[in-house]
């Protein structure tokens, strides 16, 4: 395809997907990624949730108060938990800032 196409192309799926430019589309796939990251950790932190029957920070509490105990499974998802949330948490942030931008 010749840059001529490729410009006709693009021009023409602008126009069907509403979008007013390349940078227009860009932001909106960016905002789309954002939020699809955001509901995959969201639901990781609800299925802990739901499993545990706590919040994140309680649960938290709940294993590194625990003395002379080891339980591999709940510091594993604890581990993986904390991963969740924070992504989530920065997935969240890049959001905000992406609508503060645009």
């Amino acid at each position: 395809m010749t840059v001529l196409d490729t410009k006709k192309v693009s021009k023409d799926l602008l126009e069907r997907l509403h979008y007013t430019s390349v940078e227009d589309a860009g932001l909106s796939m960016l905002h789309l990624s954002c939020m699809a990251k955001i509901s995959e950790y969201k639901s990781d932190d609800e299925r802990y949730e739901k499993k545990y029957k706590s919040s994140f920070a309680e649960f938290s509490k709940k294993i590194n108060q625990q003395m002379n105990e080891e339980d591999f499974e709940e510091e594993d998802d604890l581990l993986a938990w904390q991963y969740a949330h924070d992504a989530r948490t920065y997935w969240e942030n890049k959001l905000q800032e992406l609508n503060t931008c645009c």
